[in-house]
C-alpha cells in the first residue's frame, strides 16, 4: 500500500470523523460504529441452520470468528477464504477452506448449488 494513500486516508478520516481500516489493496474509510461483519453474521444467522461466508481480507476475520462461535452452538457453517498474493497472513488459519481467486469462488458456489462437496 502506498504510504501517501494511507496518510491521505488518515487525514481525511480525522476531518470527516471516519475510521481507517486497511483492506486488500485498499484502505477503507468506515463510519465509526461498533458494527463488524461478525456482528452482521450473528444477526443474520437467527433462524438459519447453516451459513457460509466467503472473504478475502482482514475485515472478514470477525465474520470467520462469528462462524466458529455459531458452529459451537450446533449450526452448520463453512468459512471460505479467497487466496491471493495480497491476503493477510492470518486468513488461511481462520477458514475451513481456501479457494483460488474469483474462479475458485464460482466453482465452489456451483458445487454447492449442485449439492456436491467442494
Amino acid at each position: 500500500m502506498a504510504s501517501w494513500a494511507m496518510e491521505w486516508a488518515k487525514q481525511t478520516a480525522g476531518v470527516k470523523g471516519l475510521a481507517v481500516q486497511p483492506g486488500r489493496l485498499s484502505i477503507e474509510l468506515l463510519p465509526p460504529v461498533a458494527v463488524s461483519k461478525g456482528a452482521v453474521v450473528n444477526e443474520l444467522s437467527a433462524g438459519l441452520k447453516a451459513l457460509c461466508y466467503i472473504g478475502d481480507d482482514r475485515g472478514d476475520l470477525s465474520a470467520f470468528v462469528a462462524l466458529s462461535e455459531l458452529r459451537s452452538t450446533g449450526k452448520a457453517t463453512l468459512a471460505v477464504g479467497v487466496a491471493s498474493p495480497e491476503q493477510p497472513p492470518e486468513l488461511a488459519g481462520a477458514v475451513d477452506l481456501m479457494v483460488e481467486g474469483p474462479a475458485g469462488v464460482l466453482g465452489l458456489l456451483e458445487s454447492l448449488a449442485r449439492g456436491s462437496a467442494p
